[in-house]
């Protein structure tokens, strides 16, 4: 079972919705005054809810910034969505041309044929 501190920085790291370096540090200041052995509920007395500690953060921050950040997010989400995409359909342009290929041995494969040779004598 996770501590109290555990829980809390889990539920902190879960409300931002970018991970910068400024994001981190502002977690791990939070998390360094705070005991392991503290119960969840002995922390968000103290500390507040973690939606609250997240807010005060994003109060603090210049908003372009964030924006910024947001955008090269939603950018790198859309890149790696169209490298995914384009590594499927490759892979299934692969498979479908090994199907053909496959279905070309096939048919142009011997298959068991019997062969007679039959002796002519010839007679003069």
């Amino acid at each position: 079972m996770k501590s109290g501190k555990q829980r809390y920085a889990s539920e902190l790291k879960a409300l931002f919705p970018i991970h910068t370096k400024k994001e981190k540090q502002y977690i791990r200041s939070l998390l360094t005054n705070i005991e392991e052995s503290r119960s969840y509920s002995d922390i968000i007395e103290e500390f507040g809810e973690p939606t609250s500690a997240v807010s005060a953060y994003y109060e603090n921050i210049d908003t372009q910034q964030l924006i910024r950040s947001l955008k090269r997010k939603r950018l790198l989400q859309l890149f790696l969505g169209i490298v995914a995409a384009a590594i499927i359909v490759c892979a299934i342009c692969y498979c479908i041309s090994l199907r053909e290929a496959l279905d070309v041995v096939k048919s142009e494969r011997i298959t068991d044929t019997e062969v007679t040779i039959t002796e002519e004598v010839i007679t003069e």
